[in-house]
């Protein structure tokens, strides 16, 4: 799958940054993204960043959010946070905050 990257990850970052316009969940974009969170469990490290950071200059800004996201959460789970965020994971009823996993630190959505 490795060798495979370059061509699959601009496409499925295309399709999880689509955003529906009548404000209902898309299916596919759901999908695109539990397959690039997949993706970065199972191939090797260099390989997913430098595909995911190939595309980080993209003109669509969820889908520079997308790379973001999931560059993020490849580093985290490098680095021994475990398994990082969950993909969907908004809010965890703190009024908009979510603890990234470091201590004191806190991200305002």
């Amino acid at each position: 799958m490795d060798r495979e990257l370059d061509e699959v990850v601009p496409v499925l970052l295309k399709k999880a940054g689509e955003v529906s316009n009548a404000g209902r969940d898309n299916f596919l974009a759901a999908e695109a993204d539990r397959v690039l969170a997949d993706m970065c469990r199972v191939c090797g490290e260099a390989r997913v960043l430098a595909a995911l950071l190939g595309c980080a200059g993209h003109k669509n800004p969820y889908v520079r959010g997308k790379v973001a996201f999931h560059v993020d959460n490849h580093l985290e789970a490098l680095a021994g946070g475990g398994a990082g965020r969950q993909v969907g994971a908004g809010g965890s009823g703190q009024g908009g905050h979510v603890e990234l996993g470091w201590p004191g630190y806190r991200c305002r959505w």
